[in-house]
């Protein structure tokens, strides 16, 4: 559709937003499940690692973009979901915190609605220039 530098890292901003959540949605669902370790979507600590000015994180992200991209399905990155032993362990071997689980969710709708609205502006911006606004 349309391969914008922009565009492309909201895209794959909102595919991990999205496969975030169904990680955070499961573990809260199996918070009572004995010997459930909670899990997490990693794509968050690229991004969160990168070092430098703007022009070195810009290039990480750049690079990143291109492996997730290489190693995706149809040019969708893929998001590495890892077991995390942080967290108390209860008896049962569960180390599922739901208040813990229920804020990361919620912080995640925020990075979602902030990426969403980002590509909806975006895309009023190519409208715009479309009708030569």
């Amino acid at each position: 559709m349309l391969d914008t530098p922009t565009l492309n890292v909201l895209s794959r901003a909102l595919d991990y937003a999205s496969t975030r959540q169904e990680v955070l949605a499961n573990n809260i669902a199996n918070a009572n499940t004995p010997g459930y370790r909670r899990k997490e979507a990693s794509f968050e600590d690229v991004l969160a690692t990168a070092e430098g000015g703007a022009p070195a994180r810009i290039a990480q992200i750049n690079a990143s973009s291109r492996r997730f991209r290489e190693n995706g399905i149809n040019g969708r990155p893929t998001v590495e979901v890892i077991e995390t032993d942080d967290g108390a362990m209860r008896i049962d071997g569960n180390n599922v915190d739901m208040d813990a689980e229920m804020s990361r969710l919620a912080q995640n709708q925020i990075y979602y609605d902030t990426c969403a609205q980002l590509t909806s502006g975006q895309f009023t911006s190519l409208k715009s220039v479309i009708e030569g606004r």
